[in-house]
């Protein structure tokens, strides 16, 4: 079939495979930029902004239409799995299977199928398992950055429940000039609904201050002897 000046646009063959732009369609439906040009494929639902659960969706199916992937938008939240959100992009599967990611030929990042996601690891054990194979050094890493510096500045781990209960303890890391550094442990302080208070402070020299007790810190000298001050 030609259209568009002449210019062949579409392409069918005996096989049943389809080519747009191609007159050599490699699959059931090849689309080709040729030579030039991005290869855009649109799909496109509610045109007229009528019907917010008018909502366009590509479905992978196989199994016998068991097994079903889907991506695309949702409408309104909660119409397409249980606790979807409103106008959210989405990427997910309707059964109890796992979702991959992967590069280089390998997975990377999966989601098991309880919620588990594994980021170096396919057997996830955890809400988060972070796993790297490295003899003789470090294995896996998390990295937490604050791209702005100054005096205060820093990153945080927050430990938050049981429930709908505040922060119960944090440990934050905290920039106090010239290149220095602390890491403090915060728990929450008693008959408080949700005030925090520094219990353990390490500062940049590797002195201890147990801040429940006055000023007083503890120190250790080049051979291993600890004095408080």
């Amino acid at each position: 079939i030609t259209m568009r000046n002449g210019a062949t646009r579409y392409t069918t063959f005996e096989a049943g495979n389809v080519g747009i732009g191609t007159d050599s369609p490699g699959g059931l439906l090849h689309v080709s930029s040729g030579t030039s040009g991005n290869a855009v494929v649109i799909i496109e639902s509610d045109t007229d902004n009528d019907n917010e659960n008018d909502n366009p969706q590509l479905q992978f199916k196989q199994d016998g239409g068991v097994t079903i992937a889907k991506a695309g938008l949702t409408g309104d939240a909660g119409q397409i799995f249980g606790n979807s959100l409103g106008n959210a992009a989405y990427f997910g599967n309707d059964e109890n299977a796992s979702v991959q990611f992967y590069t280089n030929a390998t997975a990377s990042l999966t989601i098991r199928e309880d919620g588990d996601v594994g980021i170096g690891t396919t057997s996830p054990d955890r809400l988060l398992e972070l796993s790297k194979s490295v003899s003789g050094g470090q294995g896996a890493t998390l990295r937490l950055t604050n791209a702005v510096g100054g005096s205060g500045a820093g990153t945080a781990v927050e430990f938050v429940g049981p429930g709908t209960q505040p922060i119960h303890a944090k440990i934050i890391t905290e920039d106090t000039g010239a290149f220095d550094s602390n890491i403090i442990f915060q728990t929450k302080a008693t008959a408080t609904a949700g005030a925090l208070a520094d219990r353990l402070t390490i500062d940049n020299v590797g002195a201890i201050q147990f801040n429940d007790y006055g000023a007083g810190y503890l120190k250790a000298d080049a051979s291993g002897n600890i004095t408080a001050a």
